[in-house]
């Protein structure tokens, strides 16, 4: 089930908030802006969380603990972000997810490792 609430602020950026949950409980929360929140945003989870890493294929910011997976998305052709929190586990158990940031890179295709952009690089 998902539950969509627009119209809040979080960490000084216009934001909506969306909530996933299954028979036991919530498992994910998106928050997703217009891309002119997006800086402020990141340097806040940066502040909170330390240096995140990059997943090339998903093309996204990550803090990854053992239980749950903060992923933030710049989509400037959209002009929006989406940050993602994600519990692990429960994920993979619905199927929401197959790879997730920070998993072992497939040799076959390196381009899911973490080498970021020349334009996020700079």
């Amino acid at each position: 089930m998902l539950f969509r609430s627009n119209g809040g602020r979080w960490l000084g950026a216009a934001v909506g908030v969306s909530f996933v949950f299954d028979a036991e409980g919530l498992y994910a929360v998106g928050v997703s802006g217009d891309e002119s929140g997006s800086f402020q945003v990141r340097e806040q989870l940066v502040a909170l969380y330390g240096q995140p890493k990059w997943d090339a294929a998903n093309k996204s910011w990550y803090w990854r603990g053992n239980e749950r997976l903060l992923q933030l998305i710049p989509d400037t052709d959209a002009g929006k972000f989406v940050v993602s929190l994600l519990d692990i586990a429960r994920g993979r158990q619905t199927g929401l997810v197959q790879r997730l940031p920070g998993d072992a890179v497939d040799p076959a295709n390196p381009e899911t490792g973490s080498r970021l952009p020349k334009i996020y690089s700079k």
